[in-house]
């Protein structure tokens, strides 16, 4: 009886899997797997269980209060940018990754730190960083209502995100938890682009340089969800879901973030953590002379070390 079930359920997540097509969807079938399938699973029959009730219910003791880690992940990037001078209606678009030749794939370093200061409170921290740049050479260089010939282009991307929040756990028992989570997002843009060459721009041809800056730096509110499930006393998953949304000054931003991943412990005080991350963020810069729209997303894999105490 037990068997079948598990059979069961185990052909309906894979046919679900199998027609994920978007980070919401596979953010929810991770779900699935860290609640539905071992909530009605493991619940019915106790001996199919790596580890006892017993050892599970020790978890909470062995709590850690604080942790400091770092980690490295490799993403995947795809950027868009719009600069539209207010005045002419003019406005140049910029695909990096695409006619700008600028690295798709880049090394990300993060930092993050947790600690717990109650049975349900806790705070954590995170940091990382982007920074790529490219210099492009072509004949044509199509900016939409303008146009580069014989010239280049440059573009550097030097992008930091932080990140500040605060825990509630609602749920707990003695392998799972839901926490709520409440911070502040710090989204550091950071887009510069320079062409030189026979610049064309509504059909006025001119040689020169052409030069544009999208940067801001915003403090935004953060809401979102975290989940975890113990498959024994050193493995563990979690999935988390945020949303920032909010405007500062002159700027406005809405960003989604997801993010999967595996926990183990090597030892007392030392763990690792392997996962998948998916970021999409859309930022809107309302200057006096130009509007800036800038279009961010990544997806990819990490993994970090940390040390608890």
């Amino acid at each position: 009886m037990i068997k079948t079930d598990i059979k069961a359920r185990i052909k309906n997540l894979t046919y679900f899997y199998n027609h994920c097509n978007s980070p919401t969807s596979v953010a929810l079938f991770v779900l699935g797997i860290l609640f539905l399938f071992p909530n009605t699973t493991f619940s019915q029959e106790t001996a199919v269980a790596t580890s006892s009730k017993l050892e599970f219910s020790n978890i909470g003791k062995q709590q850690k209060k604080g942790a400091i880690g770092v980690g490295m992940a490799a993403v995947r990037f795809d950027t868009k940018i719009r600069f539209t001078d207010k005045q002419t209606g003019n406005s140049v678009f910029v695909d990096p990754e695409g006619h700008l030749d600028l690295p798709e794939i880049a090394r990300v370093n993060t930092l993050y730190a947790a600690y717990r200061f109650g049975k349900k409170h806790a705070i954590g921290a995170a940091y990382f960083a982007v920074k790529r740049e490219n210099t492009f050479f072509s004949e044509s260089i199509n900016l939409e209502d303008m146009v580069v010939l014989n010239g280049q282009a440059t573009l550097s991307d030097d992008t930091k995100f932080y990140f500040i929040d605060y825990r509630y756990t609602f749920f707990q028992d003695y392998r799972s938890s839901v926490a709520g989570v409440l911070g502040i997002a710090g989204v550091d843009l950071k887009y510069t682009f320079n062409a030189f060459g026979e610049i064309v721009i509504d059909g006025e041809s001119s040689t020169g340089t052409y030069s544009e800056e999208a940067s801001v730096t915003a403090p935004l509110p953060m809401l979102g969800l975290d989940f975890l499930f113990a498959f024994t006393p050193k493995w563990s998953m979690s999935t988390k879901v945020a949303l920032v949304a909010g405007s500062y000054e002159n700027t406005a931003a809405f960003v989604f973030q997801t993010r999967m991943d595996a926990r183990y412990w090597f030892t007392k005080h030392v763990g690792g953590v392997i996962g998948l991350s998916f970021f999409n963020a859309d930022v809107d810069i309302d200057k006096e002379t130009k509007q800036q729209e800038i279009g961010y997303s990544f997806g990819g894999a990490f993994f970090g070390l940390h040390f608890a105490f």
